[in-house]
């Protein structure tokens, strides 16, 4: 069984998650901790339940989703892991932060492995399927675990609308093939807590 945690982080309201199984290995997704105080809880929360983290992973590379990159890459020795098609079509941090108007306080890391449609990422007795779902960036994709029957999406899919289409090299035609049909019988968790609520990114679960 996994277990799903989630902190609500910096400007935009973005949820990082932490996942876990009874091995205590563990992945991060989308850390976009910004404020010391946030990684502190992220780092607090990792020790505490003794967990290992073993990959830290991206469903997308936009400035909200990666303010955690160097405070993951310098606590725990990781590297971001991404789609490719983010890589080459996404601005810098630097220069997304500029857009919006914010300081970059953190330096840029660069991805240490790319992410490819139908991966299997393994973690502890735990699996995640990558899926590509590129549309609010050309890179986007998505985590499923069919045995917990749940998938987390990032800014794809928010509960009763999709992420933003007008940022960089995003398209407002969504890619959802046949084959893919069978993960997206989902509904939004009925079952979310306050502190679960969607906000900014969504995960859905059958």
């Amino acid at each position: 069984m996994i277990t799903i945690k989630s902190f609500e982080v910096n400007y935009f309201s973005e949820n990082t998650y932490l996942l876990y199984d009874d091995t205590k290995e563990a992945v991060l997704i989308d850390c976009g901790c910004l404020r010391k105080e946030e990684q502190k809880e992220v780092s607090d929360f990792i020790a505490q339940n003794g967990l290992t983290l073993k990959r830290y992973l991206c469903t997308h590379l936009h400035l909200d989703h990666i303010f955690g990159n160097e405070f993951i890459h310098d606590t725990y020795g990781l590297s971001p892991e991404a789609h490719k098609a983010d890589v080459e079509g996404l601005p810098s941090p630097e220069e997304q932060a500029k857009a919006f108007g914010l300081p970059m306080k953190a330096k840029s890391v660069p991805v240490g492995k790319y992410l490819v449609n139908g991966e299997i990422i393994k973690f502890g007795k735990s699996e995640l399927a990558v899926l590509s779902v590129p549309g609010h960036s050309p890179g986007g994709v998505a985590f499923y675990n069919k045995k917990n029957g749940f998938v987390i999406v990032g800014d794809s899919l928010f509960a009763g609308s999709i992420g933003r289409t007008d940022l960089w090299e995003a398209t407002k035609m969504y890619c959802l093939p046949l084959s893919r049909t069978n993960y997206c019988r989902c509904r939004t968790r009925p079952w979310y807590t306050p502190a679960m609520a969607p906000r900014h990114e969504s995960l859905m679960r059958n």
